[in-house]
C-alpha cells in the first residue's frame, strides 16, 4: 500500500490516524509540526499527506504554501482539523 505521511501535533490524533492507516495496510510517517517537512518530504516521499491545519508555528495553510511551491507541489495533501 501506499507510504502516507501524517503532520498532526496531537498526540491522540496521531496514535488514531496511525492505527486505522496501518490497519489499512499503509506505511505512516508521522511528523509533530511543521519543522523539516520539506526534507521529510524529499527522504520519505509519500503518496499523501494528511496535515492538520491548526499546528504550532506555521499552520497548515502555510505549510500547503510551502509544499506547492516547492518540487513536490503536485503531492496530495488531505488537510483537516479537529476544531
Amino acid at each position: 500500500m501506499s507510504k502516507i505521511l501524517i503532520v498532526e501535533d496531537s498526540p491522540d490524533n496521531m496514535r488514531l490516524f496511525r492505527t486505522l492507516l496501518t490497519l489499512r495496510g499503509h506505511e505512516v510517517v508521522g511528523l509533530a509540526g511543521g519543522d523539516g517537512l520539506l526534507d521529510t518530504l524529499a527522504r520519505e516521499q509519500p503518496a499523501l499527506v494528511l496535515m492538520d491545519i491548526q499546528l504550532p508555528g506555521k499552520d497548515g495553510f502555510e505549510l500547503l504554501g510551502e509544499i506547492r511551491g516547492s518540487d513536490h507541489r503536485t503531492l496530495r495533501v488531505l488537510a483537516l482539523t479537529a476544531h
